[in-house]
């Protein structure tokens, strides 16, 4: 069923699979930046960036990217829709949010504290892009940007007031419509998994069979290696990638996954099947993604350096094809030294 080839004992996972409405909400908005660099979400992902003006995505870069903690409410995942995790968002703590806010920055390395970074944006400004650096430029936020995030720091109110305004808008304006459209899928996916038995596996190889995707390589191996519980969340907009969030329990992962059925079971959704055949065919719709693949048809494998000498490529576009490919299962990706290099996935090919 999956490559067992882990160093991960198998351990007894609890495993939940769950529609669950406003997280799925929110995690659809998180994804609205990944727009900038990733390519093969869904069209709502990308009609929906570009409609917004450029003080909308000044607030979203806020409050959705570099405070997005904050957002993270106690039982997230059991909120029964998007408008009661919107009222819970709004009775929470101004402060306590801030305070959610603020976590991740608390694990950057010579983190001056709290209170240094509050009272002064030079240092928070410097704490942020040197953090921010090594993950390539266009990751980096602008100044007009951190300054938005310290003043709204500065002032939890307002910060909070921000949050739940941008949020409601997004909601009612984008996705509200769009939800009712794609939850029947999500529904569908949903049941299918829920007959499978997937008892006995450690938390790599189940994730390995609900996603389809070799996970032996990816980072979410060493983030759940702990974990006891994993809740599968079905997404019509990630496309062929995988996402996670970190649950307020600590023992629990949330995975969220393309809305699929397991391999191997019959579909009675056409609709789920069409979903995934697009999201293929959307890899190949794109002349220098075929031309990568035509070049691991001449060569055993090639590395991203290559690819960016052989076809006049960025490093960032390099990346973003093959972003795509290896998520769509067209390539198999493996390290070598510091490089990534890439093989012809022959079996996904055979396939179409």
């Amino acid at each position: 069923m999956v490559d067992r080839n882990f160093l991960i004992t198998p351990t007894d996972i609890s495993v939940t699979f769950s529609v669950a409405p406003a997280l799925n909400a929110l995690y659809s908005i998180k994804l609205l930046r990944g727009a900038d660099y990733v390519s093969g979400l869904a069209n709502w992902v990308y009609e929906t960036i570009a409609q917004l003006t450029a003080e909308e995505l000044l607030t979203h870069d806020a409050v959705v990217e570099m405070l997005f903690d904050g957002l993270l409410v106690p039982g997230l995942a059991q909120l029964p829709d998007f408008d009661t995790y919107l009222e819970q968002l709004a009775k929470t703590d101004s402060q306590q949010l801030r305070d959610a806010a603020m976590s991740w920055m608390r694990k950057i390395d010579d983190y001056p504290g709290d209170e240094a970074l509050l009272a002064s944006f030079e240092v928070f400004q410097n704490v942020i892009k040197e953090h921010f650096a090594h993950k390539g430029p266009e990751h980096e936020p602008d100044e007009a940007l951190l300054q938005r995030v310290h003043s709204l720091l500065q002032a939890p109110s307002d910060m909070h007031e921000a949050m739940v305004r941008h949020l409601a808008m997004l909601w009612e304006v984008y996705l509200k419509d769009e939800w009712e459209r794609v939850k029947g899928l999500l529904e569908a996916s949903v049941r299918a998994f829920e007959q499978v038995d997937l008892s006995g596996l450690t938390a790599p190889e189940i994730v390995q069979y609900v996603t389809g995707r070799d996970v032996s390589n990816m980072d979410i191996t060493a983030k759940i290696s702990d974990v006891q519980h994993l809740l599968f969340v079905p997404s019509q907009h990630i496309g062929p990638y995988i996402g996670w969030m970190p649950s307020d329990k600590p023992d629990m992962m949330y995975i969220i996954y393309t809305a699929r059925v397991p391999k191997g079971t019959q579909s009675q959704n056409t609709a789920l099947d069409r979903s995934q055949l697009l999201i293929r065919m959307n890899a190949l719709a794109d002349e220098t993604r075929l031309r990568m693949l035509e070049l691991l048809t001449e060569h055993n494998e090639l590395c991203a350096q290559d690819f960016i000498n052989m076809l006049e490529l960025s490093q960032s576009s390099a990346s973003r094809h093959l972003r795509q490919l290896t998520a769509t299962g067209f390539v198999k990706e493996r390290r070598r030294d510091v490089a990534k290099c890439y093989s012809l996935n022959r079996e996904r090919i055979q396939d179409l």
